[in-house]
Protein backbone atom coordinates (compact mmCIF):
# COMPACT_ATOMS: atom_id res chain seq x y z
CA UNK A 1 0.00 0.00 0.00
CA UNK A 2 1.28 3.68 -0.90
CA UNK A 3 0.18 6.56 0.56
CA UNK A 4 1.07 10.73 0.56
CA UNK A 5 1.29 11.88 4.14
CA UNK A 6 0.32 15.23 4.88
CA UNK A 7 3.65 16.35 6.18
CA UNK A 8 4.90 20.01 6.67
CA UNK A 9 6.04 20.91 3.13
CA UNK A 10 8.71 23.45 2.40
CA UNK A 11 6.57 25.80 -0.09
CA UNK A 12 10.47 26.89 -2.02
CA UNK A 13 10.91 23.12 -2.54
CA UNK A 14 7.50 22.63 -4.09
CA UNK A 15 8.22 25.08 -6.20
CA UNK A 16 11.65 24.61 -7.31
CA UNK A 17 10.08 20.82 -8.54
CA UNK A 18 7.20 22.24 -10.25
CA UNK A 19 10.20 24.24 -12.21
CA UNK A 20 12.13 21.23 -12.59
CA UNK A 21 8.72 19.23 -14.05
CA UNK A 22 8.22 22.12 -16.36
CA UNK A 23 11.65 21.92 -17.91
CA UNK A 24 13.32 18.51 -17.40
CA UNK A 25 12.53 15.18 -19.05
CA UNK A 26 10.98 12.78 -16.30
CA UNK A 27 12.77 10.22 -14.49
CA UNK A 28 13.13 8.05 -11.40
CA UNK A 29 15.76 11.01 -9.62
CA UNK A 30 12.85 13.26 -10.15
CA UNK A 31 9.94 10.96 -9.40
CA UNK A 32 12.31 10.04 -5.94
CA UNK A 33 12.62 14.19 -5.23
CA UNK A 34 8.66 14.59 -5.44
CA UNK A 35 8.47 11.94 -3.25
CA UNK A 36 10.62 12.93 -0.60
CA UNK A 37 9.02 16.29 -0.89
CA UNK A 38 5.49 15.15 -0.56
CA UNK A 39 6.40 12.83 2.29
CA UNK A 40 5.27 9.96 0.43
CA UNK A 41 5.91 6.40 2.43
CA UNK A 42 5.04 3.08 1.40
CA UNK A 43 3.74 1.01 4.19
CA UNK A 44 4.79 -2.38 4.02
CA UNK A 45 2.33 -5.31 5.18
CA UNK A 46 1.86 -8.70 6.05
CA UNK A 47 -1.24 -10.35 5.03
CA UNK A 48 -2.38 -6.98 5.36
CA UNK A 49 -1.41 -5.90 8.77
CA UNK A 50 1.15 -2.85 8.52
CA UNK A 51 4.37 -4.13 9.85
CA UNK A 52 6.47 -0.90 9.28
CA UNK A 53 7.36 2.16 7.09
CA UNK A 54 10.27 3.04 4.94
CA UNK A 55 10.65 6.53 3.32
CA UNK A 56 10.35 6.70 -0.54
CA UNK A 57 13.62 8.22 -0.58
CA UNK A 58 16.60 6.81 -1.20
CA UNK A 59 16.52 3.55 -0.83
CA UNK A 60 12.86 2.25 -1.71
CA UNK A 61 13.50 2.92 -5.67
CA UNK A 62 11.47 0.06 -6.54
CA UNK A 63 7.98 1.17 -4.56
CA UNK A 64 8.50 4.60 -5.10
CA UNK A 65 5.53 5.79 -7.95
CA UNK A 66 6.35 6.91 -11.21
CA UNK A 67 4.94 10.18 -11.01
CA UNK A 68 6.74 11.64 -14.06
CA UNK A 69 5.34 9.46 -16.43
CA UNK A 70 2.06 7.66 -15.23
CA UNK A 71 -0.98 10.07 -14.76
CA UNK A 72 -2.71 8.11 -12.49
CA UNK A 73 0.70 8.50 -10.46
CA UNK A 74 0.41 12.05 -11.09
CA UNK A 75 -3.00 12.69 -9.84
CA UNK A 76 -2.17 11.29 -6.65
CA UNK A 77 -0.23 14.54 -5.86
CA UNK A 78 -3.54 16.93 -6.14
CA UNK A 79 -4.33 18.08 -3.19
CA UNK A 80 -8.20 17.11 -2.16
CA UNK A 81 -9.45 20.38 -1.93
CA UNK A 82 -8.15 21.47 -5.09
CA UNK A 83 -11.79 20.93 -7.14
CA UNK A 84 -10.58 18.69 -9.47
CA UNK A 85 -7.74 18.99 -12.39
CA UNK A 86 -8.01 18.98 -15.87
CA UNK A 87 -5.28 17.93 -18.34
CA UNK A 88 -4.58 18.54 -22.28
CA UNK A 89 -2.51 16.64 -24.35
CA UNK A 90 0.12 18.71 -26.59
CA UNK A 91 -1.13 19.10 -30.22
CA UNK A 92 0.68 20.29 -32.76
CA UNK A 93 4.14 20.67 -31.36
CA UNK A 94 2.78 22.90 -28.62
CA UNK A 95 3.08 21.00 -24.96
CA UNK A 96 1.08 19.59 -22.36
CA UNK A 97 -1.07 21.82 -19.85
CA UNK A 98 -2.64 20.57 -16.55
CA UNK A 99 -4.79 22.91 -14.51
CA UNK A 100 -5.30 21.92 -10.57
CA UNK A 101 -8.00 23.75 -8.96
CA UNK A 102 -8.60 26.78 -11.92
CA UNK A 103 -5.55 28.52 -10.69
CA UNK A 104 -2.64 26.44 -10.65
CA UNK A 105 -1.03 25.91 -13.91
CA UNK A 106 1.20 23.40 -15.29
CA UNK A 107 3.21 23.45 -18.79
CA UNK A 108 5.26 20.23 -20.17
CA UNK A 109 6.56 17.47 -22.40
CA UNK A 110 4.13 15.37 -21.73
CA UNK A 111 0.95 15.39 -19.92
CA UNK A 112 2.21 13.44 -16.58
CA UNK A 113 4.73 16.46 -16.09
CA UNK A 114 2.55 18.65 -16.51
CA UNK A 115 -0.09 17.22 -13.77
CA UNK A 116 3.34 17.08 -11.55
CA UNK A 117 3.81 20.37 -12.24
CA UNK A 118 0.22 21.86 -11.26
CA UNK A 119 -0.33 19.64 -8.08
CA UNK A 120 2.83 20.63 -6.92
CA UNK A 121 1.64 24.21 -7.43
CA UNK A 122 -1.14 23.76 -5.68
CA UNK A 123 0.46 21.93 -2.57
CA UNK A 124 2.73 24.88 -2.46
CA UNK A 125 0.19 27.44 -2.44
Amino acid sequence: MTELASPRVDRAVLLALAERCQREEPGRKLDAAIAAATGWQHIHTHYGTPVGELPGYPDDWDTIPFFSTSLDAAATLVPPNRFGWTVESKVGGARANATVGRKHFGFAETEAMALCAAALKAKAA
